[in-house]
């Protein structure tokens, strides 16, 4: 497919010309809102503070850990880069005001489909103060309004539960369901994080609802496949992540990590833990390294102190407003250990293994799902920390989590191909699967070819056929020329030979001089 006024260009892109709108954006760019053919939007602002932080927080999101599952599907799958973007169309995710205007007339006219990344949204609303959930429920049933006026196909990834909820509709709120039932409408693909997401979503009516995991484990199939089991001793360096906070009884959970700090030489990654520990310090003072990501210790040491009552027992922290700069800290670290599971997945997308602790029925039913080692707060007691991560990342947990990778890999590629998806990066899929590689998407039949034209979109009249120029006739050829008479060859004098050169004398040798007394040197006076 080839759009209107629109080169055509060779290769992947050209094939699959699919051109996508994703929703949110969290890659750490902040949104342009220019009204220009062509624009890249800016990055976040290098800042040492926490004013500067929080001033484009919802370019990262105020949980970090957001930013490796939203980039996901903009990641992995082929649509064409030059016409496809990131749109903040709406806010129920940032607790803002979604538009009241609907963007669905400009979507159908400028894109081929909307892919939108959500989170664990179904919650026990009633533990949070009822204008939060109130301003929420508002942003729900804008959204389901606008996503009824989509003509254009709806992909949607990473509905997952926080609480065990009962499957009722009363157990949510009602823009939440009035969102879901949009989305069944709608959705060409309505895939959730796990089989009890799935349950729970068809016990309320979405029967379009699939179970695929999270589609941030499937970014770099190649490296999850490469993770293997550590050797570790005391001495490995180590990471975790959880919450360094008193807030929502969550001081128990920092014993199991607290205990991996103690055991190996640990650092500490802050997802959004970071600002009730940053609300402790003057806004405007330097306590971050944006080209790092470290958080001054001395900051660290102190806060830690006055909230939780004893110091940090990690050895450095770190902030990431970035993924990639994320990963490359994980690459150089032995394992991943905490109960934060986005942190672990950077790891695994590292190549690196990582135990993901289960502090609630969200991790549980991504690393059931996944086949992601874990194991339970309780597990990690202080007295065998080493053991029991050793044998959580022994050989053989390593090969049952392939094993079990493999499979849900299999099956997300093969529901989002039928779906009308195609992934960018096919030979790491395949080499991941261990399977033959497929031939390359510009050499395989687009099925969206056999869709209806749009009625934006007509078909461009084909050039007409170029006429053959006429072969020029050829030049007669010349007359022959008579031959020209050869040169007569010049005669060579002979050169006079040199006379002989006389043989000089031989030098006579030098007589061999005697030797010389050593003549002893006088000693200097020391300075």
């Amino acid at each position: 497919m080839v759009h209107p006024g629109v080169a055509p260009r060779w290769g992947m892109a050209a094939c699959c010309a699919m051109r996508m709108v994703f929703s949110p954006s969290r890659l750490g760019f902040n949104l342009a809102n220019i009204d220009l053919p062509a624009k890249v939007s800016m990055p976040v602002s290098v800042t040492s503070s926490v004013r500067g932080i929080q001033a484009e927080i919802f370019a990262v999101s105020p949980n970090s850990g957001n930013m490796v599952h939203a980039e996901a599907p903009a990641r992995m799958f082929a649509v064409d880069r030059t016409h496809s973007c990131f749109s903040g169309w709406y806010a129920a995710e940032d607790g803002g005001d979604a538009p009241a205007a609907s963007p669905a007339a400009r979507f159908n006219r400028l894109f081929d489909g909307v892919c939108l990344s959500f989170a664990n949204m179904i919650r026990d609303y009633s533990k949070y103060p009822a204008e939060t959930v109130a301003k929420h429920d508002r942003n729900w049933r804008l959204l389901a309004e606008h996503i009824d006026q989509l003509e254009i196909p709806v992909y949607v990834f990473g509905i997952g539960l926080q609480d065990e909820l009962p499957a009722e509709a009363s157990s949510v709120p009602g823009g939440l369901l009035a969102l879901f039932q949009a989305l069944n409408r709608k959705c060409r693909l309505l895939a959730v994080r796990g089989p009890s997401t799935e349950r729970w979503m068809r016990g309320v009516g979405i029967d379009k609802a699939i179970a695929t995991g999270c589609p941030s484990l499937f970014v770099y199939p190649r490296n999850v496949m490469a993770v293997q089991a550590p050797d570790l001793t005391r001495q490995s360096r180590l990471a975790s992540a959880g919450r360094l906070q008193r807030a929502h009884g969550e001081h128990d959970r920092l014993k199991p990590i607290r205990a991996v700090a103690e055991t190996f030489r640990t650092d500490y990654v802050f997802q959004n833990d970071f600002f009730a520990l940053a609300r402790r310090s003057p806004p405007d003072q330097p306590i971050f390294d944006d080209a790092t990501g470290l958080v001054d210790p001395v900051f660290v040491r102190e806060a830690t102190q006055k909230l939780l009552g004893f110091e940090s027992p990690f050895v450095d922290h770190y902030f990431f407003r970035d993924t990639n700069r994320w990963r490359m800290f994980a690459h150089l670290r032995d394992a991943f250990v905490g109960d934060r599971f986005h942190g672990g997945v950077a790891f695994l997308q590292a190549g690196r293994p990582a135990v993901i602790l289960q502090a609630d029925a969200r991790v549980r039913e991504l690393t059931g799902f996944l086949g992601i080692p874990t194991m339970t707060l309780d597990q990690l007691d202080s007295a065998t920390v080493l053991e029991a991560v050793s044998r959580a990342l022994s050989p053989e947990a390593i090969g049952r989590f392939h094993e079990t990778y493999r499979k849900r890999l299999a099956d997300f590629v093969s529901i989002c191909e039928s779906a009308g998806l195609r992934f960018a990066d096919e030979s790491a899929i395949d080499n991941a699967l261990g399977r033959t590689p497929r031939e390359p998407a510009a050499a395989r039949p687009d099925p969206r070819r056999a869709e209806a034209p749009r009625r934006d979109r007509p078909e461009r009249p084909q050039p007409p056929a170029r006429a053959e120029r006429p072969v020029p006739p050829q030049r007669p050829g010349r007359p022959d020329r008579p031959a020209m008479p050869e040169r007569p060859a010049r005669p060579q004098a002979a050169r006079p030979e040199r006379p002989a050169r006389p043989d000089r004398p031989v030098r006579p040798e030098r007589p061999v001089r005697p030797d010389r007394p050593v003549r002893p040197r006088p000693l200097r006076d020391p300075v």
